[in-house]
């Protein structure tokens, strides 16, 4: 039994489906205002924002733009991927429904962590019935954008109350960005080892180089119950 800290994005929903559209129509309109200049937008850079948060994803997008364009930008961002999943556009990876049931089913603590807005997160719970997989949901705009690691910080204290927290606790982070990798600096560096440990996810959105340390490396969502079965805590 372990707690599994869950990305969203490129973990178990295949966002570009809906992400780039919104991206490019965003750009289209910005290029209308005389704000930024005609040019492609590859799939690949757009791949490159998914798992970072807004601030990271303008600070290159546009970085000449000012914060309160950067907010204006983000929320018509997150208008055109409403409309879409509400048409049905959403998609979760093939076979995600069914691994997160396995999971549950082994007695796993899940917890779904993403560097997304309430919005976007309570959107797709609605849409695909999340909260029947995880037991606690969040996200970093609940907690003013900061860091994965810090908010599992706060976290941990009050999962120590928790029949997953055995005396050999085991907290797994499963995610493709290396945002979700540096969960392990929740706790002190010599506890790291002791029961923290990661699975990349390399069928998602980040570099192969942002899974170089994790302790297990899934090529599809389908591998993910070996991998979590294989990380026992030292």
């Amino acid at each position: 039994m372990a707690i599994l800290i869950f990305d969203f994005d490129g973990t178990i929903h295949d966002s570009m489906c809906i992400y780039a559209p919104a991206v490019r129509a965003c750009h289209r309109k910005l290029v209308a205002e005389g704000l930024m200049p005609e040019r492609e937008i590859s799939d690949a850079q757009i791949r490159s924002y998914l798992g970072l948060t807004a601030m990271d994803m303008w600070k290159d997008f546009a970085p000449d733009l000012t914060e309160q364009q950067h907010e204006e930008g983000s929320q018509f961002i997150y208008r055109e991927m409403t409309r879409l999943a509400l048409e049905g556009k959403a998609k979760l990876y093939d076979g995600a429904r069914e691994v997160l049931t396995v999971l549950k089913e082994q007695g796993h603590y899940l917890v779904f962590l993403s560097n997304c807005s309430q919005g976007y997160m309570d959107l797709h719970a609605g849409i695909f019935g999340l909260n029947r997989y995880f037991d606690e949901m969040y996200c970093s705009g609940q907690f003013d954008w900061i860091e994965k690691w810090q908010i599992i910080k706060q976290l941990i204290p009050a999962w120590k109350t928790l029949p997953a927290w055995t005396p050999d606790p085991l907290i797994i982070a499963v995610g493709d960005r290396y945002k979700d990798m540096e969960i392990v600096n929740a706790v002190p560096p010599e506890q790291k080892k002791r029961f923290m440990r990661t699975v990349f996810c390399a069928y998602g959105f980040g570099e192969a180089s942002e899974g170089q340390q994790a302790d297990a490396v899934a090529e599809s969502v389908k591998e993910l119950p070996d991998c979590i079965s294989i990380i026992q805590p030292c």
